[in-house]
């Protein structure tokens, strides 16, 4: 049995989770076809690690974060991990940016920071790359995914923009197209970091978390209500998705950490 057809049995109960809100989000069973996808060759090996261009105290809570999600648990640490937020504007695309910065200037691998939010694309501005081709020309038959990531200079550290604004991934591919092309993005890189849609808004969230190793979710201290916050969780935990842990933006001064909690 090939390595693709395996990938779609997998996929299979991702089927209908795209186009579904998120409290509404189901378990179908897909009938795959077996075929075959030549994978592009490897990217070329980065000559040097990337330098975390940040100071102050984002640098530091930038750092903790991947330590304390990636790196802490050795070769167990997850590989695949998707950043969202509670709802919108809170500052998740920035937190994927940054994190992704921290994770490359800390090990030696390839990593890829991905915009999966094709209603607002913005990671390519945290990264000063342009938005004219990306996910969704792989998406639809172009090369391997991997060719459509930049990057970054001469460092280990690609990114991969949506190429498109204003759509959403039920209109681009099915569930199990998306999940080949994150099985085929594993295979090309040591970590991908994705930038997802609000959880609490669309469906897309939790069914890229599902295809992932789990969700970072991002609050905004001022704006997030704590009733928010349940259900983004509750959703996670009823759809089975590891969520490692939840940043904090512009907390309050009595709440001295971006990272305040770890969601158990």
């Amino acid at each position: 049995m090939s390595r693709n057809f395996e990938i779609l049995q997998k996929a299979g109960r991702f089927r209908g989770l795209f186009a579904a809100e998120p409290a509404g989000i189901g378990r179908g069973r897909a009938q795959p076809v077996p075929c075959e996808i030549p994978l592009p060759s490897r990217p070329a090996p980065a000559k040097r690690p990337l330098q975390l261009e940040l100071n102050g105290i984002g640098r530091e809570e930038a750092i903790r974060l991947v330590h304390r999600v990636f790196l802490a648990n050795g070769k167990d640490s997850p590989r695949v991990v998707v950043f969202s937020g509670i709802e919108r504007r809170v500052g998740c695309t920035w937190n994927c940016a940054w994190a992704a910065r921290a994770l490359a200037a800390h090990v030696s691998g390839r990593v890829c920071a991905v915009d999966a939010n094709l209603r607002h694309p913005s990671l390519h501005n945290e990264f000063g790359v342009e938005n004219s081709h990306g996910m969704v020309a792989a998406l639809s038959g172009g090369s391997g995914v991997a060719s459509y990531a930049s990057q970054l200079d001469d460092t280990n550290l690609w990114v991969l923009p949506s190429g498109t604004d204003g759509s959403d991934l039920c209109r681009v591919c099915t569930p199990v197209e998306m999940d080949l092309q994150l099985n085929e993005l594993h295979s090309e890189f040591d970590y991908i970091l994705i930038d997802s849609p609000a959880l609490n808004t669309y469906a897309d969230a939790l069914a890229l978390a599902q295809m992932s190793d789990g969700l970072v979710l991002v609050m905004d201290s001022p704006s997030t209500q704590c009733e928010a916050a349940r259900r983004a969780k509750q959703n996670a935990e009823a759809h089975l998705v590891r969520v490692f842990g939840a940043v904090l933006n512009r907390s309050a001064p009595q709440v001295p950490d971006m990272l305040t909690r770890i969601l158990k």
